[in-house]
């Protein structure tokens, strides 16, 4: 008895899955060269996560479905989504054109548009965004107090004058409350060693000097950021030679913007590059790539246009990081699809070959892509927190729109380029790589003789254990007709004789 296993598919699948988790795997990685310390952080445990489950489905997954097989073949129903789906794949050919002309349409505004959104960067993106306690807060004492936007200037300690005109000037702003330092509220002729150490010790240290300065703003907007700007500009005035410090929020994040906007390209540049490299490598080919990422690129533009249009403020960091794990966990559907249309172009013609492409990836697809979408706007939906529910909103949506431009777009893109990705002799190559694949042949360690008699007496007992099982049940059944039919002839029997006294009662 021998055990003979014939890998025809077998190559390709594993060829794919690896592809797949590698573009995944070099999508989340570019996170890492962020200079914000959260992206290298989230980076590396995405990756990580990914590389993880990679190694699980490859290795355990396979033993867990042999384990599991009879339970698996119990619980089997029916597939609500049609394996072999060939109206799906047509109706998609014929909507190749008009798909791939509105895409054309709306690519150049919606790349322009994803930049100008009203975004957030700082405090104000999570822990102060609506929907949080601290945000309530803050609300109230605005409600009662007015609004206010506190900032604090370290300027050299070198002299009250220059101290209390900087004041003066930056209090004569019309968008400035107050600003307090020791010299503008020190008397004239009255010298600072007349006052305690204990006041003068909160606006005065040995070597710096303190400037409370409470604006009108918010503590993140435009205005705040065009504010803090007048501000630096009049103390890098009084103060040209030395150096000095604004802080607050409005200054710590003006300098996470200019930290995490310059980040945001160089993710994207390596992301893009990364994948690409890895496509490349995978198909030998340096076309496809390109064709890979038109329809999720197109995708991720449309998404991130989307808060603009709507009018909605986004959390920067959260935009890189949807942009990063919808090209990530995107790029498969697009990898896939390629791959079923090289294998139907090598034994028909781009037509056939595009329509048995959809046909055969839309279960995959559409099973993906609900699942990822199910997640996302499940958080969308429980969360209160409006920064996190706009993040399951990006990624849902992102997922949607990944999912329709692959099904719709991605077939006419590869038919377009048909000629430059698929080489003359594909199909031979294909044929004779398949032939070699099938005169390989993996022979699998054979059963022992008492292993197999132990596997029968097995389902000997099994099928024994069944039989005493319905054999006992058709007792019961037996047993409790019998005790039915018992209180019938009973019943019937009280009655009679009640009869018979009722009948001579009236006689």
């Amino acid at each position: 008895m021998s055990c003979v296993f014939y890998g025809e598919n077998t190559l390709d699948k594993s060829l794919f899955i690896g592809a797949s988790g590698a573009t995944t795997i070099v999508g989340f990685l570019a996170l890492a060269l962020m200079r914000f310390g959260i992206g290298p952080d989230m980076g590396f445990v995405l990756a990580k996560g990914i590389a993880l489950s990679l190694l699980t489905v490859l290795l355990l997954m396979p033993a867990l479905i042999l384990r599991f097989q009879n339970v698996i073949a119990k619980t089997q129903h029916r597939s609500f989504i049609p394996r072999q789906w060939r109206g799906f794949g047509e109706f998609s050919y014929k909507l190749r054109k008009p798909v791939l002309a509105v895409v054309a349409i709306l690519i150049l505004p919606c790349y322009v548009a994803q930049g100008m959104a009203d975004f957030t960067y700082g405090n104000e993106a999570v822990a102060n965004s609506p929907g949080t306690p601290v945000y309530e807060a803050e609300q109230q004492m605005n409600d009662k107090f007015g609004q206010s936007n506190m900032m604090l200037a370290l300027i050299p300690l070198d002299g009250n004058v220059t101290e209390k005109a900087m004041c003066e000037e930056i209090n004569n702003l019309p968008y400035v409350k107050y600003a307090l330092g020791l010299a503008s509220v020190l008397p004239d002729g009255i010298p600072e060693e007349f006052l305690p150490e204990s006041l003068t010790g909160m606006m005065h240290g040995e070597n710096w000097a303190r400037v409370v300065i409470n604006v009108r703003s918010a503590g993140e907007s435009d205005a705040a950021f065009s504010y803090a700007d007048d501000i630096r500009a009049i103390i890098d005035r009084y103060y040209p030679n030395a150096q000095t410090y604004l802080v607050g929020v409005t200054p710590s994040t003006q300098d996470i913007k200019d930290i995490i906007v310059p980040d945001n390209q160089l993710v994207n540049l390596v992301s893009l590059l990364g994948v690409a490299l890895v496509v490349a490598i995978t198909y030998k080919s340096l076309l496809l790539p390109v064709v890979v990422l038109i329809p999720i690129e197109c995708a991720v533009f449309i998404n991130t246009a989307m808060p603009y249009i709507y009018g909605q403020r986004t959390m920067f960091l959260g935009f890189i990081i949807v942009s990063c794990i919808q090209l990530g966990a995107t790029i498969d559907y697009s990898i896939l699809l390629t791959g079923n249309y090289l294998d139907a172009r090598a034994q028909g013609n781009k037509k056939e070959a595009a329509i048995r492409a959809v046909t055969v990836s839309a279960e995959s697809i559409l099973t993906s892509g609900m699942i990822l979408m199910t997640v996302a706007y499940g958080l969308y939906f429980m969360t209160s927190v409006e920064a996190v529910s706009g993040l399951g909103q990006l990624i849902g949506r992102g997922a949607l729109i990944s999912v329709i431009l692959v099904l719709f777009l991605l077939p006419g893109c590869l038919m377009l380029f048909d000629r430059w990705i698929v080489k003359p002799d594909y199909a031979q190559k294909k044929h004779a790589k398949m032939n070699r694949i099938r005169s390989t042949k993996l022979i699998l360690p054979v059963l022992s003789e008492l292993h197999q008699q132990r596997l029968r007496l097995v389902a000997q007992i099994r099928e024994n254990r069944r039989a005493r099982h319905r054999e006992m049940r058709k007792k019961l059944a037996h047993l409790f007709a019998s005790l039915c039919r018992k209180s019938q002839n009973t019943d019937t029997s009280q009655s009679q004789p009640d009869n018979k006294e009722d009948k001579h009662d009236d006689a």
